[in-house]
């Protein structure tokens, strides 16, 4: 016999071995998480509860997660980032809404 039918018939071998190995594998893996009866959480999304900051505490109490505790702002800079950020803030969220764009300009 020839050294590369040789090769070819141990490859083909060797693949339906891996083949019925990781199946088997696969069967067992999937046997295994259905005997588990852990509940896996799950995201219930309403419009009450689309608001990104609501959201985030939700799913940090879902998985027993503390917030961190912003540092309160002492110095004048840190003051003024933080009015910086809010006006920011509104800036982009009045850019999403056109409609309220037009609520601050003034109108004679």
């Amino acid at each position: 016999m020839e050294t590369t039918k040789l090769k070819n018939l141990i490859k083909e071998a060797v693949r339906e071995v891996l083949k019925e190995e990781l199946a088997n594998l696969g069967k067992q893996k999937i046997q295994e998480s259905l005997t588990n009866n852990e509940e896996w959480p799950t995201v219930n999304l309403t419009t009450q509860n689309t608001n990104p900051a609501t959201f985030r505490q939700s799913l940090m109490d879902q998985m027993g997660i503390q917030s961190p505790q912003p540092a309160k702002p002492t110095t004048f800079a840190e003051k003024q980032n933080v009015y910086q950020n809010m006006l920011a803030q509104v800036a982009a969220e009045m850019r999403q809404n056109p409609a309220d764009v037009s609520n601050f300009r003034n109108t004679q």
